[in-house]
């Protein structure tokens, strides 16, 4: 991993693995905490081309119509 330099974005422990989310810039996590920005980017699509995305994207429409 440290070839192509992400080696803090990793946490692999004994047959685990884990993103570690405060090593790198993420619009999904941006728009989870509230930020404005990554909010008014959100044009109702995320990641489309994974079906077991939907309830993710289902959450992110509502909380935009909650707004």
């Amino acid at each position: 991993m440290t070839q192509y330099d992400i080696a803090g974005i990793l946490d692999i422990q004994r047959g685990s693995m884990r993103v570690v989310p405060e090593t790198f810039e993420c619009d999904f996590y941006r728009f989870m905490e509230g930020d404005v920005d990554a909010i008014n980017s959100y044009r109702g699509e995320y990641m489309s081309s994974y079906s077991w995305v939907d309830l993710t994207e289902g959450y992110m429409t509502s909380k935009l119509e909650d707004m």
